[in-house]
């Protein structure tokens, strides 16, 4: 007897380019992951649910975005966070930011398409 993979029907579209109104929904734990040469880091990819709905499904959009576990100042992760919070960060919250707090957090979310081949 055959056993048969294939790649799934898209059921859903991309969310549109541009400024969305979006509420955090998830907050992931990754692990350590090898992201190209680099040596392997700690990542997480935060998720937000936009405002507005898919066509084909009526559902909310996600979008999500992979960070380095780091709130070192070059990081990506520390300053998309200070300008979500509109503040630094103080000394005592660089020393360790929950960011399961993020969850239910509204923001405004800037989409760009970045399609890659996975």
């Amino acid at each position: 007897m055959s056993i048969i993979a294939s790649k799934p029907k898209s059921e859903f579209s991309t969310a549109p380019e541009g400024l969305h109104p979006a509420v955090c929904c998830d907050v992931v734990d990754l692990g350590t992951v090898k992201v190209g040469d680099y040596e392997p880091r700690h990542m997480v990819q935060i998720r937000w649910m936009l405002e507005d709905t898919d066509p084909k499904t009526s559902r909310p959009y996600i979008v999500m975005q992979r960070y380095t576990l780091s709130l070192h100042e070059k990081s990506k992760l520390r300053p998309m966070l200070e300008a979500w919070r509109g503040k630094k960060f103080t000394a005592e919250e660089l020393e360790g930011f929950d960011l399961e707090k993020l969850i239910g957090v509204n923001c405004q979310v800037q989409v760009v398409h970045n399609i890659t081949d996975q």
